[in-house]
């Protein structure tokens, strides 16, 4: 009796380590304002999506969590609908014009990163911290209007270019 009271505990063991599920926390910091949402997706290492989420923004920073992720590598992407149309926005050339980004805070050189850098593993309770891609001109954009001389700012640029109001900056 003794010896079946082993197995069992150890079977039981065993599936609780084989079939333990895990909650994966992701916080995205750094958003360049606090207008729309950010539009999350994560994907299992096969590159299904697992599930895809919408959160707001709140003093430059967004939380998720996905609960009852199995081990494995799983993956992250996501943007910031500023104008709330439900999709990322680019443009004449297809560059974003909102932000952006994927696990392990990788970057693409043009286009995104392969998927397997965007890869990370999950064998228990993990958080992520992760900041968005912003093109240079959507970082001077939001310098401009933020900064407390922003109509003046806007002014010099739209009568000077670019080239001047970073000059002045």
């Amino acid at each position: 009796m003794k010896r079946f009271d082993a197995v069992c505990f150890g079977f039981i063991m065993i599936s609780n380590i084989c079939f333990s599920q895990f909650k994966l926390k992701i916080e995205i910091v750094e958003v360049r304002n606090n207008t729309g949402n950010i539009m999350l997706q994560v994907f299992d290492e096969h590159e299904k999506v697992l599930t895809q989420e919408i959160s707001p923004i709140k003093e430059n920073k967004c939380f998720f969590s996905v609960p009852d992720l199995n081990p494995g590598k799983y993956a992250v992407r996501y943007y910031h609908d500023e104008n709330l149309n439900g999709k990322m926005d680019t443009n004449l050339v297809g560059k974003p014009t909102e932000g952006y980004g994927f696990s392990n805070n990788i970057t693409g050189k043009f286009g995104p990163p392969p998927f397997k850098k965007w890869l990370f593993e999950i064998s228990g309770n993990k958080k992520i911290v992760l900041k968005p891609t912003c093109s240079f001109f959507l970082k001077l954009k939001s310098i401009i209007w933020n900064s407390k001389d922003g109509m003046e700012n806007a002014n010099l640029a739209s009568k000077y270019g670019t080239k001047q109001i970073i000059s002045s900056l």
